[in-house]
């Protein structure tokens, strides 16, 4: 016969053992597919991205030099290369010239961080963080300006892509092709 605490021990490590199980259960092939289904870098192909300004304030006291407001959707297309790597475009406010630095995309995550010029007003300064699968990602991008003038602003964007075919031929590439 077990005495009082024994048992309360060994109930104990039943409970206990039960909870682990419980923690760890699921079809380890799930687990194995959900990890597999995240690539080593984003996909190579034609990607479309719909931005959500979720937040827009002034940084410098004066009307943001902005035409985008709170609620407004903006949608852009690129072509992400074999190297994985996403073209400024796909965050970017069109005519913006930019490069990116230091960019980690890598094993379903995302950072990049854009410096851009605006033709007569100054820089823009953005940060992607967000996540991707093999055919969609999420992300927010923060932008900064610092202008010459007024209106500097800062931008909230929430954003979603998906990957929507290969890339289009540019007249480039067609050119090349043909002398080929």
């Amino acid at each position: 016969m077990l005495e009082g605490g024994e048992v309360m021990r060994k109930l104990g490590l039943m409970i206990g053992a039960g909870l682990l199980a419980a923690c760890s259960s699921g079809d380890a092939g799930e687990q194995k597919a959900a990890v597999a289904a995240v690539p080593a870098k984003l996909p190579a192909g034609q990607w479309e991205v719909t931005a959500t300004v979720a937040g827009l304030r002034s940084t410098d006291k004066t009307t943001p030099a902005v035409k985008l407001k709170e609620g407004d959707t903006v949608t852009a297309t690129g072509c992400v290369g074999a190297d994985g790597q996403p073209p400024a475009e796909l965050f970017a406010a069109k005519g913006d010239q930019c490069a990116a630095e230091n960019p980690y995309v890598r094993n379903g995550r995302m950072n990049v961080q854009l410096d851009c010029t605006r033709t007569g007003a100054g820089k823009v300064m953005s940060d992607v963080s967000g996540k991707y699968t093999a055919d969609g990602m999420t992300a927010t991008v923060t932008t900064t300006s610092f202008f010459s003038g007024s209106g500097d602003y800062e931008l909230r964007q929430e954003v979603t892509g998906k990957r929507v075919g290969e890339c289009a031929a540019t007249p480039a590439d067609t050119k090349t092709a043909a002398k080929s």
